[in-house]
């Protein structure tokens, strides 16, 4: 039995979908992240019992912080994006967070960093309101490192690729750090064209909604080097690749977990064995932006049978509908692709 409705909904369930191939579907996975991460902040006496903490948020993260303070006897104040709908505004405001909405400014770019000056100058009113910083602080690495550490995977699983859509970074890498304590854990990162994390901010695609999977801004969590391969994949490929897997292993979720699917049939089933599994990162359950695959379903249809990846050796050869880098092929550092930011 539970005490709270957050501990039933954060755990995770490993699928195998085909023999050595497996999805960690999370009905939100940023539920787990926040929960520890509030934890270990109450236990250091970093966030005070009865306190506030902030951040700023598009959607997911702030019902996770929500339901956390909730949980834990804490207020939650969100800095929110436009693109928090009338719904997760009704539970935020159920929880007793309180919610400020911050009017778009032309990119997303400019609606982050927006949204962090609304943080400080929150904090300066505020100042014993506690800054989660999801995309920065390290606490966040360690909700997904206790769950690697408890996955049950098989027992002579020696070497883990693990695919997932990079973000802020915490998963993928929480997610290694757990899982590598017992095994190799070798760690495969999506991208969507247009996020600054891996280079691409000067390849815009226009369809895509990068946040959450990519970035308009630098985040310290994202630590490149753990990453032996990048996958940058369009709108329409990643559209089709998540209709496919509906139909092919009747899993519904989002845009970044199609991506796997592409990217795991696509990259590495030659390697899978039951010694070396692959484990693909279904973060949500999708239907956020799932009406949207309605709209394109006839014009993208088969496309993931007519296309295959370019190869990338410098930031200079990322192009559309699809590019992936290899660490081992890149021509001077793995780091050129990490400070590339567009003007």
């Amino acid at each position: 039995m539970v005490e709270h409705v957050l501990d039933a909904v954060k755990q995770p369930q490993l699928i195998e979908v085909e023999p050595n191939l497996y999805v960690l579907r999370f009905e939100s996975m940023k539920y787990v992240s926040a929960d520890i991460a509030l934890q270990r902040l109450l236990e250091q006496e970093v966030v005070k019992p009865g306190g506030t903490v902030v951040d700023s948020s598009s959607g997911i993260y702030a019902l996770s912080l929500a339901m956390a303070a909730h949980k834990h006897g804490v207020r939650a104040h969100i800095m929110a994006s436009t693109t928090v709908d009338a719904v997760t505004s009704l539970q935020l405001e159920s929880l007793g967070a309180t919610v400020e909405r911050v009017p778009p400014n032309g990119t997303l770019k400019l609606d982050q960093d927006e949204r962090v000056r609304r943080v400080h100058r929150y904090l300066e009113k505020n100042p014993d309101a506690h800054w989660m910083q999801q995309y920065h602080d390290p606490v966040h690495y360690l909700g997904y490192d206790r769950l690697g550490r408890e996955l049950l995977l098989p027992d002579n699983a020696q070497t883990v690729d693990l695919i997932g859509a990079v973000g802020s970074g915490a998963s993928t890498k929480g997610l290694r750090d757990g899982i590598g304590l017992n095994r190799e854990c070798v760690c495969h990162a999506i991208q969507p064209f247009g996020s600054v994390t891996f280079g691409a901010s000067n390849v815009p695609d226009d369809d895509m909604i990068i946040a959450g999977i990519g970035s308009a801004i630098q985040f310290d969590n994202v630590k490149h080097s753990i990453y032996e391969t990048v996958d940058w994949i369009s709108y329409k490929v990643a559209a089709s690749a998540t209709l496919r897997m509906y139909a092919e292993w009747g899993l519904f979720a989002g845009l970044s977990t199609g991506c796997g699917y592409l990217v795991a049939k696509n990259g590495f089933g030659h390697l899978r064995t039951p010694e070396r599994p692959t484990v693909i990162v279904a973060p949500d359950t999708g239907h956020r932006y799932s009406s949207a695959l309605v709209t394109v379903k006839d014009e993208v249809e088969g496309l993931v049978d007519r296309i295959s990846p370019s190869r990338v050796y410098t930031p200079r050869d990322i192009i559309l509908p699809w590019s992936r880098a290899r660490i081992d092929e890149v021509e001077g550092e793995w780091d050129e692709f990490k400070n590339v930011v567009g003007d």
